[in-house]
């Protein structure tokens, strides 16, 4: 399973089970999306987290809901799960996630509906990844042409 965070002080989370070819969204406290990726790694569940990586700017003091710190120190809680749980992490600008994981593309695999914000966000990253690293085919998101 492959799972992707946008961290702050509402945290979502995506994971995507490539055998079940499923999709699990939510979001929550970081305390709580912590606690799930805890168990997760614990019973070996996840193969790779990738993470919204953050820069603090002037404008990211004054929209980040919680302050910077909150996602901060998501992010270092992460590193520190993965590290301690042998699973590979892979930071992401959410430049990077937005650019590439438009709303019509995860309208095209049927993970927009029904995710709330930060969800769906995550749900941006694990796009991105999946495709590159050839667990969901590019094809399957791209537009059909004629």
């Amino acid at each position: 399973m492959t799972v992707a965070i946008d961290p702050g002080g509402t945290t979502g989370m995506a994971a995507w089970d490539q055998v079940e070819e499923e999709l699990v969204a939510a979001e929550g406290s970081p305390a709580e999306v912590l606690d799930w990726l805890a168990e997760e790694i614990r019973e070996r569940r996840i193969g790779l987290v990738v993470c919204e990586s953050f820069t603090i700017t002037g404008g990211t003091i004054k929209k980040t809901r919680g302050g910077p710190n909150a996602a901060i120190e998501t992010i270092g809680a992460i590193r520190y799960l993965c590290r301690v749980g042998g699973v590979p992490l892979v930071l992401q600008s959410p430049a990077e996630a937005k650019g590439f994981s438009t709303d019509d593309k995860l309208r095209r695999i049927g993970w927009f509906e029904g995710l709330p914000g930060h969800a769906r966000d995550a749900a941006r990253h694990l796009l991105l990844r999946c495709v590159t690293d050839g667990s969901i085919p590019g094809e399957s998101v791209m537009p059909k042409s004629g």
